[in-house]
């Protein structure tokens, strides 16, 4: 296996696509771990994956801003009673407003269209998500100075022609680009995990009418169906 500091290394400074291969084992989605991901929906045709905070009051959000403006809205350097009990009134407000942000933003979805073959990201400031064929879009790691000695790494799906694109993941950026590729290939088997296991059986029955077609996208391990029957079928029909 390739480790992450080579991986990283090898795509530094450099807007290099990803390989559509399935290298390694994919981020697995199961049934219990969903919402711990904020996966709003997953299926045989479509992956949902809410983006936008959870609308709910944070209190991180809040804490935070309260630190920022703890010297303007406590320590206001002014004698006057009047102008520190303003000053204190704006700073809790600044405080409360910053924990209630979540409960007012825009909901923000990535949707993964296996049955059409396109992804669809939240662009920031708009309000329609950017649409992109996977066939003509590239994945692509990127990163950004981050507050510590390692650089800030996330993944992103860009257009071919680099004009538009969306955020794709910013963890376990390797794995989940792994299901990506396998999820959108839709003459492969559903990827592992249980979350996937209710709609395994009309997956196989919609591949099975096409007569088993080949995958479209390479694979380093391999992808058997849910039972050894099916994948005697499979082997027969498709001859894969």
């Amino acid at each position: 296996k390739m480790n992450i500091f080579k991986k990283i290394t090898n795509e530094l400074g450099v807007d290099t696509p990803l390989d559509k291969i399935v290298k390694e084992r994919p981020k697995s989605f199961d049934m219990d771990k969903l919402k711990d991901a904020m996966v709003v929906e997953v299926n045989d045709k479509v992956y949902r994956e809410q983006k936008s905070l959870p609308r709910e009051f944070s209190w991180i959000f809040c804490f935070c801003f309260a630190f920022i403006f703890m010297p303007i809205g406590v320590f206001y350097n002014t004698e006057n009673g009047i102008e520190r009990i303003v000053s204190i009134i704006i700073y809790i407000i600044i405080c409360v407003g910053a924990g209630a942000f979540p409960l007012f933003a825009p909901y923000k979805e990535l949707i993964l269209n296996r049955e059409e073959g396109t992804i669809s990201m939240p662009r920031a400031f708009k309000k329609e998500n950017v649409v992109i064929s996977f066939e003509e879009g590239d994945g692509i790691v990127k990163f950004t100075a981050g507050g510590g000695a390692a650089p800030d790494v996330y993944l992103v799906f860009l257009h071919k022609n680099r004009k538009k694109g969306g955020h794709l993941s910013h963890s376990d950026i390797y794995a989940f680009w792994d299901f990506v590729v396998w999820y959108m290939d839709k003459n492969r088997p559903l990827p592992p995990g249980t979350a996937f296991d209710p709609y395994r059986e009309a997956d196989f029955q919609r591949r099975k009418a096409e007569e088993f077609p080949k995958p479209l996208y390479k694979s380093y391990i391999p992808t058997p169906e849910a039972t050894r029957s099916q994948q005697l079928e499979r082997e027969r029909i498709g001859k894969w």
